[in-house]
């Protein structure tokens, strides 16, 4: 079972919470192999921080730091239709009462990088996971959604964790370093008591023989 608490969500040995504050200015041993991700971390997720604007976590393995993420505050807008009738949302959101509203609460995913050496070994997916798991747990105020904005080249990414493109958006011609907005819908992760935990053990040998060869 997982062990949360306001800043943090565990399952085992692994955990995504909160930098502290000192912890900002000794991140120079990030390098997720993009210098644009590497620099808002190293340089800049301090002053988000400061200025209200971000905040960031890590996901670590046996306190073994594995990637960074930084979470900012967001929405999804609801579209009418030519009659000024309400769409319904994207695939499986249909809330009851969404006419009351002219927007669904996220959490965006600021930025994300998972260090160089541990590329390919699912930890991308399994910080996605709890990331979902953290904003349903013990939560302290309505977020139904998480949305990235998608470089194009990880677009399959994200749709094998349960990400949808925004719907509307052309993405012919567009290049693999511009960007798409994509969501996941958190509610099917607060009813669910899966943890993952299979999925982490199925790269456990891997990351274990990185953290100590």
């Amino acid at each position: 079972m997982g062990r949360s608490g306001r800043d943090y969500f565990a399952i085992n040995k692994w955990r995504i919470r909160k930098l502290s504050f000192h912890e900002y200015y000794k991140l120079g041993w990030f390098d997720c192999g993009d210098s644009e991700i590497n620099e808002f971390f190293i340089e800049d997720a301090l002053p988000h921080k400061q200025e209200l604007m971000a905040e960031s976590y890590v996901f670590e393995y046996k306190n073994s730091p594995l990637a960074l993420v930084s979470f900012q505050n967001d929405s999804i807008q609801f579209d009418d239709d030519e009659n000024g009738e309400r769409k319904k949302f994207g695939k499986g959101i249909n809330l009851p009462f969404q006419k009351r509203y002219k927007s669904i609460p996220a959490i965006k995913l600021g930025r994300l990088g998972v260090h160089k050496e541990y590329v390919n070994n699912g930890v991308g997916s399994n910080l996605l996971s709890h990331c979902k798991k953290l904003f349903v747990t013990k939560n302290r105020t309505g977020c139904r959604l998480i949305t990235v904005d998608s470089y194009i080249k990880r677009i399959e990414f994200y749709q094998n964790n349960d990400f949808i493109l925004l719907p509307n958006q052309n993405i012919e011609g567009k290049k693999e370093d511009d960007t798409v907005i994509m969501y996941c819908d958190l509610k099917p992760y607060s009813n669910s008591p899966k943890e993952n935990s299979s999925n982490l053990s199925n790269f456990f040998s891997t990351i274990k023989k990185i953290l100590y060869t």
